[in-house]
C-alpha cells in the first residue's frame, strides 16, 4: 500500500506545484513533510506501540511524501544542472548517494547487532532519529538552491504532451521500464523478511549484505557515463534489464552467504546501470 499510495501521489505533482507556484516548493515541502514522518515512526519504536493501522499510516505518509517529490525534483534538477555534462554530474552524484547508503546501512546493522533483541527498540529510536535530522537537513539544503523557472514559465499542459507521446508513439522505453520495475516491485517486500526470517541471518550479516550491493553502485556509477558514450544508453539499458532478471536467481537456488554476496555485487552493478540509463 505505501508504494502504491507513493505512485498514485506523483500523478499530482504538477496540479500541486502550479497551486504552489514553483517546482521548488514542492519539493521542500515533501522533503520536510517526510522528515515529520520519521516522528511518527520515532513514536511508535519509543513507546512500544504495536498498532499495525498507524504504522501502515505513517509508512504511507513517508512513501507519499516522498514520491510526489520525484517528478518536480527531476525537472527542476534538469534545468538547475543546464550548461553543466549532466551525465557526467549526475552519476557521481548517484555514486555520492549510494556512498550515504552503504555507511547508513553499516552503521545502522551494527547499532541494531549490539542492542540486540533486549534494546531493538531503543537502537530504532536512535536510527529514526538520526534519519529525522539527516531529512531536515535535506529540506534546509533543497530550499537554498535557486529555481530557473516558475510557474509563469510553466511546461505544456499535461494534455498536450500526452498526445506529444501518442503521435510519435514513444512506448518502448517506458513499456520496458514499466516491466521491470513491476517484475522487482513483486520480490522486493521479500527480500529482508527472508533474509532475516527463513535464513534466519543476523542484523550483523543482514546489513552488510545489503551494504555490498550499494557499494558497488558506489564504484559503478562514475563508469556508466563512460560505457554510455561507447555503447549507447539504449544497449546499456538492455543490458541492466538482463542482468536485473539474472541477479536474484542465487536466492532461490542457494542459502550460501558468500553465493548471495556474489549475486549482490551483480544486482548492484546492474541497478545502477538502470538507474543511470532509465
Amino acid at each position: 500500500l505505501p508504494p502504491l499510495a507513493g505512485s498514485v501521489v506523483q500523478l499530482f505533482s504538477e496540479p500541486i506545484a502550479e497551486l504552489l507556484g514553483a517546482r521548488k516548493r514542492v519539493v521542500v515541502a515533501g522533503a520536510t513533510l517526510q522528515a515529520v514522518a520519521h516522528i511518527g515512526f520515532l513514536g511508535i519504536a519509543a513507546t512500544g506501540h504495536a498498532s499495525f493501522a498507524l504504522l501502515l499510516v505513517i509508512a504511507i505518509v513517508y512513501w507519499a511524501t516522498g514520491a510526489v517529490i520525484a517528478p518536480a525534483w527531476g525537472a527542476w534538477m534538469a534545468d538547475l544542472i543546464g550548461g553543466r555534462p549532466r551525465e557526467r554530474y549526475f552519476a557521481w552524484r548517484a555514486a555520492a548517494v549510494q556512498l550515504a547508503l552503504v555507511l547508513s546501512f553499516v552503521v545502522a546493522g551494527l547499532l541494531l547487532a549490539h542492542a540486540g533483541k533486549s534494546r531493538a527498540l531503543q537502537g530504532f529510536c536512535v536510527l529514526f532519529a538520526a534519519g529525522l535530522v539527516a531529512r531536515l537537513l535535506s529540506a534546509v539544503a533543497l530550499a537554498v538552491q535557486a529555481d530557473p523557472r516558475t510557474s509563469e514559465e510553466a511546461a505544456p499542459r499535461l494534455s498536450e504532451r500526452v498526445a506529444i507521446a501518442v503521435r510519435g508513439s514513444v512506448w518502448g522505453i517506458p513499456v520496458f521500464v514499466l516491466a521491470l520495475t513491476l517484475s522487482s516491485s513483486l520480490a522486493v517486500p521479500y527480500f529482508t523478511p527472508y533474509m532475516l526470517r527463513t535464513l534466519r541471518m543476523s542484523y550483523a550479516d543482514y546489513a552488510p549484505l545489503v551494504a555490498y550491493s550499494l557499494a558497488v553502485k558506489v564504484i559503478v556509477f562514475p563508469f556508466c557515463y563512460r560505457w554510455a558514450n561507447q555503447i549507447g544508453l539504449h544497449r546499456l539499458l538492455v543490458l541492466a534489464g538482463a542482468g536485473m532478471a539474472l541477479s536474484p536467481l542465487p536466492w532461490a537456488l542457494t542459502a550460501d552467504y558468500g553465493l548471495l554476496v556474489a549475486s549482490q555485487f551483480l544486482s548492484g552493478a546492474v541497478w545502477a546501470i538502470f538507474e543511470f540509463t532509465s
